[in-house]
């Protein structure tokens, strides 16, 4: 039996999602801020006196707008590792590299530099959850439409280790860009807490190393999460 291609995984948060999060978030709290100066300048008026409630909550939320701006960087932190990574690892191999990542083209379509430093290497780029229904159609094997998140993930680690199975052919060495959350290991980083105050049902989806493991791939984690 030939010998399986060794896959190094990229784990990331994902820069996009991290973006939109922070961009949402510095929405809310915006207007929240916005009401608590405005309320702490009438009571400063009225009763020449500060409110130290109000300034507690104003404090509050000032640092939770810095977690905000700080995801921003974050996320162009992470991708510029990305491409550092994949520049790193497609130097060191031969052109028998295949570069997957999560999610499918309508999705990445915010990181051309993924794809653009694929046609500069002339690699093969494929999207791990292209043909995906739950992913694609937000719908199950049966048709019915999937109402919450976690829905999605259901079995999707097992159709991304298909998808590389059918995809990888005699490729040497593939890199995964994926989310943080599908390797195994229980986080309690910076970025993780910011992320599970904005997005309380983010969570742990688990082990898509140990799956390709399973089917006697050799393994090799980066994480490229910054914090």
């Amino acid at each position: 039996m030939n010998k399986k291609a060794k896959i190094y995984i990229l784990a990331e948060y994902h820069p996009t999602n991290l973006t939109e999060l922070s961009f949402l978030s510095a929405f809310m709290l915006e207007k929240e801020i916005k009401s608590l100066i405005d309320e702490l300048i009438e009571r400063l008026y009225k009763e020449r006196d500060a409110d130290m409630n109000l300034l507690k909550l104003l404090e509050e939320n000032v640092d939770k707008m810095i977690e905000s701006v700080n995801m921003l960087l974050y996320a162009h932190e992470i991708r510029k590792k990305e491409i550092e990574y994949l520049e790193k690892i497609t130097h060191i191999h031969d052109k028998k590299t295949v570069i997957y990542v999560e999610g499918n083209r309508e999705t990445n379509t915010a990181r051309p530099e993924i794809v653009e430093l694929a046609r500069k290497k002339n690699l093969k780029l494929v999207y791990l959850d292209e043909g995906n229904m739950r992913y694609e159609k937000l719908e199950d094997e049966k048709g019915r439409i999937l109402k919450h998140g976690y829905e999605i993930q259901i079995g999707r680690e097992d159709f991304w280790v298909n998808r590389i199975e059918e995809t990888i052919g005699d490729a040497n060495y593939a890199i995964a860009v994926v989310g943080v959350n599908h390797v195994n290991g229980n986080r309690k980083d910076y970025i993780r807490r910011i992320y599970r105050r904005i997005s309380p049902k983010y969570r742990n989806m688990g082990y898509f190393d140990k799956k390709l493991k399973e089917r006697e791939y050799e393994v090799e984690i980066f994480d490229i999460t910054c914090k």
